[in-house]
């Protein structure tokens, strides 16, 4: 009897374990996390549900409402420049007062809020930064340099490896009590 619940409660940890390194720790967009580029300019991923998988670039200070830009993939240039490409203009955001019409590449300096360009194409970004530029989807970008809830909290990794031990004890367990049937 101990057995036969033995091998279904490893079943369970063992589906347990994979869903759970699944969803939470290998999880590619982690909410609510920014990045302040400048005076201007804010790299964010606000919002609740389908909305916080989208990157925005929010445009600040320079007019009277907030504007906001979908970003699909973003570089850093030597510390000095933030390249990106637009992505899809249909979004629904929390404090985005108008949606702007960018396409194509895009460019800001860090310490000059007055030097940014949108609307490039890719030849007039190369022409621009003649170094190669190695982009990251957004989301992974913002991860690495933002701020925010960056990361797992250290009790979900802590709760995982000590689900994934238990899946390992359970398994030698298992291999030693087959290897003493063979």
């Amino acid at each position: 009897m101990i057995k036969k619940n033995s091998k279904y409660l490893f079943l369970f940890i063992l589906v347990f374990g994979i869903l759970y390194t699944y969803t939470i720790i290998g999880e590619e967009y982690i909410r609510n996390t920014y990045m302040y580029i400048n005076k201007y300019y804010i790299l964010s991923n606000f919002g609740w549900g389908n909305n916080s998988s989208s990157i925005f670039l929010k445009i600040v200070n320079k007019e009277t409402y907030n504007n906001c830009i979908v970003v699909k993939k973003i570089s850093d240039y030597e510390g000095k420049y933030l390249i990106g490409e637009v992505g899809t203009d249909k979004y629904a955001y929390l404090d985005c007062k108008k949606e702007l019409k960018y396409k194509g590449y895009f460019y800001i300096n860090y310490d000059n809020e007055n030097e940014a360009k949108f609307n490039l194409t890719k030849e007039e970004i190369k022409n621009k930064f003649p170094g190669k530029i190695k982009y990251l989807k957004a989301q992974k970008f913002l991860n690495l340099y933002g701020e925010g809830n960056i990361g797992q909290p250290k009790e979900v990794v802590i709760v995982g490896i000590f689900l994934w031990t238990i899946t390992i004890i359970f398994l030698i367990i298992i291999i030693k009590s087959i290897l003493k049937y063979i």
